[in-house]
């Protein structure tokens, strides 16, 4: 038994590392330079600022409608996303035929 947690920690550790690698450090990278005032290019004579580019963001009209459209746009997607998903799990799971016929039901129910 210990073994095979050993073997499912060793084969999912690769995936780790890259989602580590792809995703964590360059949002970390991203959130620690977004303390800083630089410009592209010269990244190494960058001015420590800690929040004033967030105040600057949320002082300002443009940007937070920008990010009121985006928040509205995800809850929309996501909802619908969730209703889609969970009515093709429904339909593909309660009919007893397994094949086209339920894929072509579940299909023509979404329509």
């Amino acid at each position: 038994m210990i073994r095979r947690r050993y073997l499912a920690i060793f084969l999912i550790l690769p995936a780790a590392a890259i989602v580590f690698v792809a995703m964590i450090v360059p949002l970390g990278y991203a959130l620690v330079m977004s303390l800083f005032d630089y410009k592209l290019g010269s990244e190494t004579s960058a001015t420590f600022i800690f929040l004033k580019n967030y105040v600057r963001f949320l002082q300002d009209p443009l940007a937070l409608k920008s990010l009121g459209i985006t928040l509205a746009f995800t809850a929309l997607a996501l909802s619908l996303e969730l209703v889609a998903g969970v009515g093709m799990a429904v339909l593909l799971t309660a009919s007893r035929n397994v094949g086209r016929e339920s894929c072509g039901r579940c299909i023509r129910c979404l329509c």
